[in-house]
């Protein structure tokens, strides 16, 4: 049997806490038929502590058919009324402690409203390693947020910013590592494409290539490419 009850049992059912007769079954180790025959047998009295909901849920039976069954959610006053039609031994009474503490804490929770809000210091660490992050992407190149992304996959700085690389440019000796050949390659392989020509021993984008490359001026000149080129 599970012992380790806790407030977190509790569900706020019709705006107050209550606990399920399933559970109540479960910690008394009480058939739950038995529980709710208590509940129907005295169901007036139970409904002098307040309204007693119920949800319905399909269940399927052991030969395969679906049942309609019933889970009651007893407020504090019901649950203890309950109890007390049990007969009393020692998971009983201990079940009888932990549900009165429970009921207790998630009270004192609900009038406090302080204690709900978030933790500060927490807020402030987790915005801190938030700005590590934005930093590392921001002084991150395109390649190598792609190679973290293809090995860490969801767990990568690229998809938690949702980055799509389709539309982002590399290089030659880029895309080269990406398919497992070297830069010379790659541009020997975007040549026989049709894609780039030579001029004056510098790489030209044709006409055919513009639509997959771009030309980088600076220093050097340099063409780079989308992913799909290759």
């Amino acid at each position: 049997m599970n012992t380790n009850f806790n407030k977190s049992f509790l569900k706020i059912v019709e705006h107050e806490p209550r606990i399920s007769h399933r559970l109540i079954a479960e910690f008394t180790e009480t058939k739950q038929k038995n529980v709710v025959e208590l509940i129907l047998k005295y169901f007036d009295k139970f409904q002098l502590f307040g309204h007693l909901p119920f949800e319905t849920e399909s269940v399927i039976n052991s030969v395969g058919a679906t049942n309609q069954q019933k889970t009651y959610y007893l407020n504090e006053p019901q649950a203890t009324l309950l109890l007390s039609f049990m007969r009393n031994n020692a998971i009983v009474i201990k079940f009888k402690v932990d549900l009165v503490q429970a009921f207790f804490e998630m009270r004192r929770k609900l009038q406090n409203p302080i204690s709900q809000l978030p933790n500060f210091s927490e807020l402030l660490s987790q915005n801190e390693e938030a700005k590590k992050l934005v930093e590392l992407f921001e002084e991150t190149k395109p390649f190598h947020l792609l190679l973290l992304q293809k090995l860490l996959k969801e767990n990568s700085v690229s998809s938690l910013f949702q980055l799509d690389f389709q539309n982002t440019y590399f290089l030659p000796t880029e895309l080269g590592k990406l398919h497992g050949i070297s830069g010379r390659e790659a541009n020997l392989l975007l040549e026989k494409r049709g894609l780039q020509e030579k001029q004056d021993e510098v790489w030209k984008l044709t006409e055919s290539g513009k639509e997959f490359g771009m030309e980088v001026g600076g220093t050097y000149h340099q063409l780079k490419w989308k992913l799909e080129t290759l």
